[in-house]
C-alpha cells in the first residue's frame, strides 16, 4: 500500500466468514499514503501483525495500542512533536521503534513508562531519533533505557554542554 497519497484513511480491517483462518498477516506497510489518523480497532483482526511501517505520513500520534502485539514500529517522517504518556502503553513486545525525522524536541521517557509488567524501562533495543529537533540527551534518559543497543542521534542540533558530556560518558561506560 506504500506511496498511495490518495489513500489518506485506513479502513478498520475486518475478516468475514473465514472458516479455517488459513492465513495471517505479519507485516503491514503503508508508508507515504497521506494518513493523518488511524482509527481505534484498525488492526484488531490481525493478531499476528508484528511489524507496522507507517513512515512518511501526517500522523501526529497513534490510537490506543493496548491490543497491539508489535515488535517493530516505524514512525519516521511524521509530524510528531511530542510523545504522549500513553503513546506506547501496552506495547510490551516492542523491540524496535524508529522516530527519525520528526520535530521532537525531547525524548520524553515517560512515554514508555506505562508498559504493563515492566520492572525496568526497556523501551527498545534500537531507537532512531535521527533528524529531529533534539537539543539535549540526558543521563536520566539513558539510564531509563538499560537494554538499548543502538541509539541514532544523528542530524540533531545537540547542545554540547556539561550535561551532554556526562551523557556521552555514560554511553561509553555502558559499552
Amino acid at each position: 500500500m506504500n506511496d498511495n497519497l490518495a489513500l489518506q484513511v485506513l479502513p478498520v480491517f475486518k475478516t468475514y466468514d473465514l472458516e479455517h483462518n488459513t492465513f495471517s498477516t505479519i507485516r503491514f506497510e503503508c508508508a507515504n499514503c497521506g494518513l493523518d489518523s488511524i482509527k481505534v480497532g484498525t488492526f484488531d483482526e490481525m493478531p499476528a501483525l508484528t511489524r507496522r511501517k507507517l513512515a512518511k505520513n501526517r500522523l501526529t500520534g497513534l490510537p490506543d495500542v493496548d491490543s497491539w502485539i508489535i515488535f517493530q514500529l516505524d514512525l519516521s517522517d511524521y509530524i510528531i512533536t511530542t510523545l504522549t504518556p500513553n503513546m506506547f502503553c501496552g506495547a510490551v513486545s516492542l523491540s524496535k521503534v524508529n522516530l527519525g525525522r520528526n520535530p521532537l524536541r525531547t525524548l520524553q521517557v515517560t512515554s514508555f513508562l506505562r508498559i504493563p509488567g515492566l520492572l525496568k524501562l526497556d523501551v527498545s533495543r534500537f531507537l532512531s531519533v535521527r533528524g529531529n529537533l533534539l537539543r539535549r540527551i540526558t543521563v536520566e534518559e539513558l539510564k531509563a533505557t538499560p537494554n538499548l543497543a543502538s541509539l541514532d542521534l544523528s542530524h540533531n542540533s545537540l547542545d554540547c554542554d556539561s550535561e551532554f558530556t556526562e551523557a556521552m560518558q555514560c554511553i561509553m561506560l555502558a559499552y
